[in-house]
């Protein structure tokens, strides 16, 4: 959409820069957006990567520990169902927990492609609502990585406790054995 060749130059009193294209978004933001949109694609392919790691990993935990789990149990001559179940159960949780992982970095990798195939919208048809669609995008990857990282300092300062709690408790069972024997 061209600018109005006819329409009256207007001034800005307050210094603002005037160099604005059609649909409100200025120059600089434009250029801005560009410089970022090749980086942005490659953080959202690695983490879309990244992904398909994670699950082929699982799937690969997956099958090794109901494989290697039975397996193990007949090499050990076990009969004992319970035996194999519970070197399976090991590759299961682990496969389970790397699909998760997996699940988890797939959204962002969906958050940064579209704020970069907004961002290069953008850069064609210089809309301010591209540019809001581009930023929203852009916002929703960054609250989910504030979450993320809200939870993760969670998991490490509940992981700490748990193994200060645990340390207590082996430490209170050994001088009770050293005490009693």
């Amino acid at each position: 959409m061209d600018t109005n060749p006819y329409r009256a130059p207007t001034a800005d009193p307050f210094g603002h820069s005037s160099a604005v294209s059609s649909g409100g978004v200025t120059e600089g933001v434009l250029r801005q957006l560009k410089g970022t949109k090749g980086w942005v694609k490659f953080m959202a392919v690695l983490c879309f990567l990244a992904a398909a790691l994670m699950v082929l990993l699982g799937l690969l935990f997956l099958g090794v520990g109901i494989v290697g789990g039975s397996a193990a149990a007949a090499a050990a001559g076990d009969a004992n169902p319970l035996a194999r179940m519970g070197g399976m159960l090991g590759g299961v949780v682990i496969g389970a927990i790397y699909a998760v992982l997996g699940a988890i970095y797939f959204y962002p990798g969906i958050k940064l492609w579209g704020y970069a195939a907004a961002s290069e919208y953008l850069l064609e048809d210089r809309a301010s609502q591209t540019l809001e669609r581009a930023l929203n995008c852009q916002r929703a990857f960054w609250k989910f990585m504030g979450v993320m990282v809200i939870v993760m300092i969670s998991i490490y300062i509940l992981a700490f406790v748990a193994m200060l709690i645990f340390g207590g408790i082996m430490a209170a069972s050994g001088a009770a054995a050293g005490a009693g024997g």
